[in-house]
């Protein structure tokens, strides 16, 4: 974790010491400017221009919501499966089901995924999920590594105390196996103490720094001074998992917080994420990745509306979205088999902002 991190969160501190329990009526009030008709319309449009399998499959699969038994979702799975970059995913993983270092990149490996938490991320962007033989060899190592019976490859990285690396991969890997287990008995685990955090964090009425940390040491019984705030990645995602659920006061807190923050969600966004981006600005992705992050939580729709209706009005004159800019490889691109035909990154960016929108309506 990197001391760029903890000065970021001393000079927000600085700006914003708690944040008042906040009233929503203009965010409440706020209606969608579109329809659901008019995502599953959309939806069939970009079936009709013929997609690779990644984007043909998910649009079978999560917007259109084919049974299971349709003819098109089954032959649509199959392509999907044998797809390029489910293929590249498969050859590249190691036996012991992951891609190598967890969390900590090493400049000097040349590998086509930097990280075994790269490659998750990537396939459930692909949409992969706990049904697949790949990631059912990887939830069976992150189960033994939070069980004890397995140690990361990364070396520790160094911190003001050094019973504070077993605390951070800890979350680490509970926030990963979230992700494709969200109801794992071993994430409730950890989400029962993300929970106790916050609770206490909030307990005021308002978000307090110094609350937090004094409960993560009392926790823990170590006397670090940097353990994750509950707005970095890794915690937001625990808590937004399992059975178990934050009252609506607490969540109502929790992501008007985050919404706020003058340095977003650390690992995802830099920047406000109540202020919105243009599609054509190069940090758009990242400013919707933090969106797909909140909408884990149920009272994101609440704050939802006037994110999404921006995101609404970024399309273009075929009413789909794309964005020249992102001709780079990320997690999440490409879906598409290739860019070089403009087209596929339309569809791919538009598959994707689809499928933000559909958890509003789920």
């Amino acid at each position: 974790m990197s001391s760029t991190f903890f000065r970021q969160i001393q000079c927000a501190q600085q700006e914003i010491v708690c944040f008042e329990q906040p009233t929503f009526p203009s965010v409440i009030d706020q209606p969608l400017t579109f329809t659901q008709n008019e995502i599953l319309s959309l939806s069939s449009q970009i079936l009709d221009m013929d997609p690779d399998p990644v984007p043909r499959y998910l649009v079978l699969r999560d917007l259109l919501h084919c049974p299971i038994n349709d003819p098109n979702l089954q032959t649509a799975e199959q392509d999907f499966i044998r797809s390029k970059w489910i293929t590249e995913l498969a050859e590249t993983q190691l036996p012991d089901g992951t891609w190598g270092n967890f969390h900590t990149r090493v400049s000097k490996l040349k590998r086509r995924f930097p990280t075994s938490e790269h490659a998750i991320h990537r396939c459930l962007a692909l949409g992969l999920d706990g049904r697949s033989p790949m990631l059912q060899k990887t939830v069976a190592y992150i189960t033994d590594h939070l069980s004890g019976k397995v140690q990361w490859s990364d070396h520790a990285e160094k911190h003001d105390h050094p019973g504070l690396w077993p605390e951070i991969i800890r979350t680490i890997s509970a926030a990963t196996l979230a992700l494709i287990e969200p109801e794992h008995y071993l994430v409730e685990t950890v989400w029962q103490y993300w929970a106790d955090v916050v609770t206490v964090a909030f307990s005021g009425g308002s978000y307090d720094r110094a609350t937090e940390l004094a409960r993560h040491q009392t926790l823990t019984g170590v006397p670090s001074k940097r353990f994750y705030p509950f707005h970095v990645l890794y915690p937001l995602i625990i808590l937004s998992a399992t059975r178990q659920k934050l009252s609506r006061d607490l969540e109502d807190r929790i992501l008007t917080a985050v919404l706020r923050w003058p340095n977003g969600i650390y690992y995802v966004y830099n920047r406000p994420i109540d202020q919105p981006l243009d599609i054509a600005q190069h940090h758009f992705e990242n400013w919707l990745h933090a969106h797909e992050v909140l909408a884990r939580f149920e009272r994101w729709k609440i704050f939802a509306p006037p994110a999404l209706n921006w995101i609404w009005q970024q399309r273009n004159s075929l009413g789909l979205w794309d964005q020249d800019l992102s001709m780079r490889r990320s997690e999440a691109f490409p879906t598409s088999e290739s860019w070089r035909n403009p087209q596929s990154r339309m569809i791919d960016w538009s598959v994707r902002v689809l499928r933000l929108f559909k958890v509003y309506f789920n």
